[in-house]
């Protein structure tokens, strides 16, 4: 079986991936890795366990002690290179290589 070029397209970022394979296969795209504003490497995203940094649902924050930022459940990586830092909830994509 000989090897051939696969190519295919990130929906995300754009990107081009190419590979060599004999057949068509899914890759896995690196663009959730990087900030979206500057480029730099994100830093995996761990919360604040502390229940006072967080408001509930409908953004309520009964004590007034919760930090207003833009992280929540979703949140998987930072970038702590932007005044207030970058959160992303970007998860990884894959692409179709033919």
């Amino acid at each position: 079986m000989s090897l051939r070029e696969v190519k295919g397209t990130c929906p995300e970022c754009k990107r081009t991936l190419i590979r060599r394979s004999p057949v068509p296969l899914i890759a896995v795209c690196d663009c959730y890795l990087y900030c979206d504003i500057c480029g730099a490497e994100l830093t995996p995203y761990t919360p604040d366990l502390n229940p006072r940094a967080y408001r509930d649902e409908k953004n309520i924050d009964p004590l007034g002690l919760a930090d207003r930022n833009e992280a929540s459940v979703a949140t998987l990586y930072v970038c702590y290179n932007h005044v207030p830092p970058h959160y992303s909830g970007q998860e990884p994509v894959e692409v179709l290589l033919e």
